[in-house]
């Protein structure tokens, strides 16, 4: 059977596309390895699965090129007897628009609602991709050569061209720290404090994207466990003073809506004035209309900074627009059997990157 017939019919699979297309046909070296939970079924990493799908097509080939059952044959159909078992699982992935439901409101929402999966994002064929375990997001890499570890050594001169010239080009993020830090090229936590900075800097330029699409799969999850602590709240929060003010003031619909202050505020959040002075406004729950007026704001910069702190989970709106059905948290059971994730959250160096990160 030809590459070209088998790719035709995984094209034609609902089972390939709500579940591995994005694994098979993303771009080269963009994602680091994932794998895929499927309920009552063995964890499948991306090339098991691909010889899952290949044993789906096989008894076609098998049936039609010949009148009898060779030994082959019959271990391919034993084979296809087990993925058709995967292939009737639902289509759990969700998709959507950014000018609906931009990358911030997403990262918002999952984190809300303690999700786990891969969230993918599209904008001129510049592809990111962000994965969340139980609501937290622990990683994110793009296609963008830009904001590839390779080049983030470079350009500050941690790895000469020799050791560069050493490793593999196509090693994902996370394989290239791990093989830094194998050979003793880099100290662990200046690895990790590169990393802390490239997954902020991912994010700073896909919280920007008000145009693109996106894809979230529950079931698509990294191989390897690894957990990279941004400060998600302040990147948010950063991000709403950036994003179009127009787009901004288009999320407040219904002056009536409520809004309250959150039941605790880190004194460590590192607030502008103006955010500051309007969390000072609640002492109690406030209708939007009356919160503008109180902030002493224009309106649309009063949206923009309440957009802000919602975002960052500061104040708690009544009303959002929603992507994804309230799902229950993963049960202990399930908790139980995830490996730990070495945690990275070491100091990045501190700097405005937002605009050398609007690539």
């Amino acid at each position: 059977m030809s590459n070209a017939f088998i790719v035709y019919l995984l094209y034609r699979s609902s089972f390939a596309f709500g579940t591995i297309s994005h694994l098979l046909f993303q771009p080269s070296g963009m994602m680091d390895r994932e794998r895929l939970e499927l309920p009552g079924a063995p964890t499948l990493t991306r090339l098991k699965l691909f010889r899952e799908v290949q044993y789906k097509t096989a008894p076609i080939e098998c049936q039609s090129r010949a009148s009898f059952l060779t030994k082959s044959c019959v271990i391919m159909l034993l084979c296809w007897k087990r993925a058709a078992a995967f292939a009737n699982l639902p289509d759990k992935s969700t998709m959507g628009k950014l000018t609906d439901q931009p990358l911030a409101e997403l990262i918002r929402e999952l984190s809300i609602k303690g999700l786990s999966g891969t969230l993918r994002l599209e904008h001129d064929r510049v592809q990111t991709a962000v994965y969340f375990d139980n609501g937290q997001l622990i990683y994110a890499a793009s296609n963008l050569r830009t904001l590839r570890l390779r080049e983030y050594l470079s350009k500050r001169g941690l790895v000469s061209d020799t050791e560069s010239a050493n490793l593999n080009n196509n090693l994902s993020d996370l394989d290239l720290a791990a093989a830094l830090a194998a050979a003793g090229t880099l100290r662990q936590k200046d690895i990790d404090a590169l990393l802390v900075m490239l997954v902020s800097d991912v994010l700073r330029v896909s919280l920007l994207w008000m145009e693109g699409t996106w894809e979230f799969n529950p079931l698509a999850r990294l191989v390897d466990p690894v957990l990279v602590k941004v400060d998600t709240a302040t990147l948010l929060r950063e991000a709403a003073l950036r994003i179009p003010i127009n787009f901004v003031s288009a999320r407040f619909r219904n002056p009536g809506e409520m809004i309250a202050r959150a039941s605790e505020v880190s004194r460590d959040s590192n607030l502008l004035p103006a955010e500051s002075f309007i969390l000072s406004r609640l002492d109690k729950p406030l209708r939007l209309g009356e919160l503008v007026v109180l902030a002493g704001l224009p309106e649309p910069e009063a949206h923009r900074v309440i957009y802000g702190l919602a975002l960052s989970g500061l104040v708690i709106r009544e009303y959002w627009q929603n992507a994804f059905r309230t799902e229950s948290p993963t049960t202990s059971r399930e908790q139980a059997v995830t490996p730990v994730a070495p945690a990275i959250n070491a100091q990045p160096e501190q700097s405005d990157n937002w605009i050398s990160a609007s690539v």
